[in-house]
């Protein structure tokens, strides 16, 4: 449950759940990458398919809440990536896998990092009909900015035009890659992430790290929960290794190291540190004042806007380039050529 496992979500929970019988049918919850928007929504989806809920909770005994612990709830519906089934809890990798045509008859075949319209079409087949077993029908859409065209617009006949007794819950930690269509349609939901205080708690509590190491783990802009898997995996080293670097050498981009730390920790995370990284410098140096901009070979603070928004153009392409070592190797060069262009300034 959120309110033991996920404390930062707590106050959200509690908010949705306080008159939860007047939700609306579609929610929108937002927030940075991996605080565990798919678990609060999992949560949501075990008080509206429980037979006897207590107050805002489900009761956990009955026959609704066991089928969900179970991972065979007939009235539970999950759309996600199949690439994104490494971040799904147990529950909800076992329902969304219903949903995951491709994977039927292919299983050689590349997992795909995109909700396609066949897999919408099904569901909007699914929840045309009435509930099996509850009263109620629940779909959790995780990542629904993995939604292509088609398969957004498909959605919007769900949006519009509801099922009775149907709650659609979508989550996204990039909400403005989402069609204006379908954040319309939603009552949104803004999920915070918890502070760097608290990250290091949850994560001491978790894992034997050193200060040290919960110190650059908490700056690192990433969220508790995939710190905790980058933990589980043995790859904190890599991670504070290229934190550090950053630390030391903002301004030098190492094509080998950054390329180093891509194979080792993977593309769009290595991407993201950088982003979250100049953006904390860019907020540091604004903070200090009109003087602190330094010389030499850190960046300006005017570098540092254009270094944020190149990073951000290269993830988004990320996921479509041809050749992802190409993407990232004219990434990091251009970064290098602006900070050598603007030492000669």
């Amino acid at each position: 449950m959120i309110k033991d496992e996920r404390g930062w979500l707590a106050p959200t929970y509690e908010r949705l759940t306080r008159d939860w019988a007047q939700l609306p049918h579609a929610l929108l919850l937002s927030g940075p990458e991996g605080i565990g928007k798919a678990d609060l929504a999992l949560d949501l989806a075990r008080l509206f398919l429980c037979d006897n809920p207590s107050g805002p909770d489900p009761c956990g005994a009955c026959t609704g809440c066991s089928l969900i612990e179970g991972s065979i709830h007939p009235d539970l519906h999950i759309l996600s990536a199949e690439a994104n089934e490494s971040s799904l809890s147990a529950i909800l990798q076992k329902h969304a896998e219903r949903y995951w045509l491709d994977r039927k008859g292919a299983s050689a075949k590349k997992p795909s990092d995109q909700i396609t319209v066949d897999s919408v079409r099904s569901l909007n087949e699914s929840l045309s009909s009435t509930a099996k077993i509850a009263r109620s029908k629940v779909a959790i859409i995780q990542n629904a900015d993995n939604l292509n065209r088609n398969a957004a617009n498909a959605l919007l006949k769900l949006l519009e035009e509801p099922t009775p007794n149907t709650y659609l819950i979508l989550t996204s930690a990039t909400t403005h890659r989402l069609p204006v269509t379908v954040r319309s349609r939603c009552a949104r939901i803004n999920c915070d992430a918890p502070d760097a205080a608290a990250l290091r708690i949850w994560l001491a509590g978790r894992h034997a790290l050193d200060e040290i190491a919960l110190e650059g783990l908490s700056q690192s802009g990433l969220g508790p929960l995939r710190l905790d898997r980058l933990v589980e995996k043995g790859q904190d080293q890599n991670l504070l290794a290229l934190w550090h670097n950053l630390k030391k050498n903002l301004g030098r981009f190492d094509l080998a190291a950054m390329m180093g730390y891509c194979d080792q920790l993977g593309p769009e995370l290595v991407l993201a540190v950088l982003q979250r990284f100049v953006e904390r410098e860019f907020r540091a140096r604004v903070v200090a004042g009109c003087r602190s901009d330094p010389g030499g070979e850190r960046w300006t603070r005017a570098e540092l806007i254009r270094a944020y928004y190149l990073l951000g153009d290269a993830r988004e392409r990320l996921g479509s380039a041809l050749d992802t070592q190409l993407c990232l190797e004219s990434t990091f060069s251009q970064l290098e050529t602006r900070r050598r262009q603007a030492e000669r300034v």
